[in-house]
């Protein structure tokens, strides 16, 4: 049976995973308005036994009532996560088969004005979970500094802008009135504008909440303390909500990971259960909105690591310390600086014989390349000289005679200059035939031309007068 209005959120997946033994012992954390509580004993067996606990005398109140189960089938008491050893040291309840924590508020909780969790009610800010704990939220405010205010905003709630936002509530609470929910809901508007502002509104009251109630440190209390009143074998259900929560309920469930090479690894006594958290379905989604954010994440105990971790810290107690512990680490150090050194020079040496690799083909291709320019200029002068030679003997002359009437020929070194200084040169201007006509025609008289080559002389200029 589950009070009205409230819905509990992966009720199914969080009772198939938690029983293990329907005879067994169990105890739902979170009691709340017993949802979880009625599925579990639902799925219970006759002989078995469920231990309900809540921070919230409201919500232990409700659940008795929700849940009409005598006792000692099931029983429901008040007690924190730091104080859950004690209540069942107090029950004469020994190791159980499995614990189920939902971190989450419940609906009843959110919707009550007088408890001033939602930015949404007119009521007091309080925030309490506990009545019994000293401070509200508004006398939290008004007690601390700034700077430990900006803190709580970051770190619990990760809002964006927390110094405009601290502003802002120092202005709220220098009106002189009592603070609500509705009054810091209006304070803070300004600030957040458009789709985000009603998520930016819940991380500055979920900073707020969490602060107040110190709810890390007690789910930090709740994951250290469940290792030890499991049986082996039992079984661990945290639901979550936040990045904040499932960040350091993973942390606890994987294995540790030292940050000193060296160090052993400390064996962990959980075996996980679900390799990736459960999510709530999309039908459920769609009943319960305010489950959309929930993961769910189960371990087991294992009983071999639970004995090793016990024996370790058993020799941890009698293990000797100062100077053993300093000759004992200093050879590992020094052994791994040698290592890294090693590794070092090798890749130096490997980086210089790569550049000199590299070096060698850059200079066998520049050696390859100058050689095929100067074959070119070799094969150019060649080329240059025969067609000298066919053009004097299609003229009726050879060289010598060319030579004996003033004709210069070519100079070779001259044509390898001009090949080498521009490379374009060879196609650019006249043909070699037109060049080696015209010397022809300055060289050779005028009265020989129409006679020996059978070209019209060239032009005489006019002597100056």
């Amino acid at each position: 049976m589950e009070s009205p209005g409230h819905v509990p959120v992966l009720k199914e997946e969080a009772v198939q995973l938690l029983l293990g033994d329907p005879r067994g012992t169990y105890v739902d954390a979170t009691l709340g308005s017993g949802g979880h509580a009625a599925a579990i004993l639902g799925a219970l067996g006759v002989e078995g036994r469920l231990v309900g606990l809540d921070c919230d005398p409201a919500a232990v109140t409700r659940a008795r009532a929700a849940v009409p189960v005598p006792e000692p089938r099931f029983v429901a008491r008040r007690a924190r996560f730091s104080g859950m050893r004690a209540a069942l040291q107090d029950l004469g309840v020994g190791p159980v088969d499995g614990i189920l924590a939902d971190l989450g508020l419940s609906s009843l909780q959110l919707d009550d004005p007088a408890r001033g969790f939602s930015f949404q009610a007119p009521g007091p800010l309080d925030m309490r979970l506990d009545p019994s704990l000293p401070r509200s939220a508004e006398t939290l405010l008004r007690s601390i500094e700034d700077e430990e205010l900006t803190r709580i905003l970051r770190d619990l709630g990760e809002v964006p802008r927390p110094r405009a936002a601290v502003r802002a509530i120092r202005k709220a609470l220098s009106s002189g009135t009592p603070l609500t929910g509705e009054a810091l809901r209006d304070a803070l508007d300004p600030l957040f504008r458009g789709p985000a502002r009603p998520r930016r509104l819940s991380q500055i009251f979920q900073a707020l909440r969490i602060a107040v109630n110190d709810e890390l440190s007690e789910l930090q209390a709740l994951l250290h303390e469940s290792a030890s009143l499991l049986r082996p074998g039992g079984t661990l259900c945290v639901i979550a909500y936040h990045s904040l929560e499932d960040r350091i309920v993973k942390n606890a469930f994987r294995p540790p990971r030292p940050s000193d090479p060296n160090e052993p690894l400390t064996p962990t006594p959980w075996i996980p259960i679900t390799k990736k958290p459960v999510r709530p379905s999309e039908e459920e989604v769609r009943r319960n909105p305010r489950a959309r954010s929930a993961k769910l994440r189960g371990v087991r105990v294992s009983l071999t690591a639970a004995l090793e971790k016990r024996a370790i810290e058993d020799s941890e107690e009698i293990r000797p310390k100062g100077p053993y512990l300093r000759l004992r680490i200093q050879p590992r150090r020094r052994v791994s600086a040698r290592i890294v050194a090693m590794c070092m020079i090798a890749a130096s040496l490997l980086f210089i014989k790569v550049w000199e690799r590299t070096v060698a083909n850059s200079l066998s291709m520049e050696r390859d390349r100058i050689a095929r320019e100067v074959r070119s200029v070799e094969n150019r002068i060649r080329i240059t000289r025969d067609l000298e030679e066919q053009q004097a003997l299609r003229s009726g002359l050879d060289l010598t005679s060319l030579s004996e009437l003033g004709f210069q020929a070519p100079d070779p070194a001259r044509v390898v200059d001009v090949t080498l200084a521009s490379p374009r040169a060879r196609w650019a201007g006249p043909g070699l035939g037109a060049r080696l006509l015209g010397a022809l025609r300055r060289a050779v008289p005028s009265f020989l031309t129409e006679r020996v080559v059978g070209l019209p002389a060239a032009p005489v200029e006019a002597a100056p007068t």
